[in-house]
């Protein structure tokens, strides 16, 4: 029988990745780019929820457009809050959302 943890919070301070092991010794040097970039945020939690549009195969625009609007019809719900939307499945924002976390 499988039993529910305790939720933990972790203060953002230990949100921190891990530091690399080494470097490789086989293959060439290359220049790579990534859309990685450091993130300064006061203290506090950050809340993430899980987004379903359907269909799935929505491109990233349309989805936006679909958060976009949900977040202006029901500003109200929102709490002035601009939630942040990856395009896909992650949603973020600063305070919970009084939503039912079972939908």
């Amino acid at each position: 029988m499988a039993a529910a943890l305790p939720e933990q919070k972790l203060p953002i301070e230990a949100a921190v990745s891990p530091k690399r092991p080494g470097f490789g010794t086989k293959g060439r040097d290359i220049q790579l780019q990534a859309n990685f970039f450091e993130l300064k945020l006061p203290n506090g939690d950050i809340h993430h929820y899980d987004i379903a549009i359907t269909p799935d195969k929505c491109p990233r625009a349309v989805n936006h457009a679909v958060v976009q609007t949900m977040v202006n019809q029901y500003h109200k719900m929102f709490g002035g809050q601009k939630p942040v939307y990856d395009g896909r499945k992650n949603l973020y924002s600063r305070s919970p959302l009084p939503i039912d976390k079972d939908k």
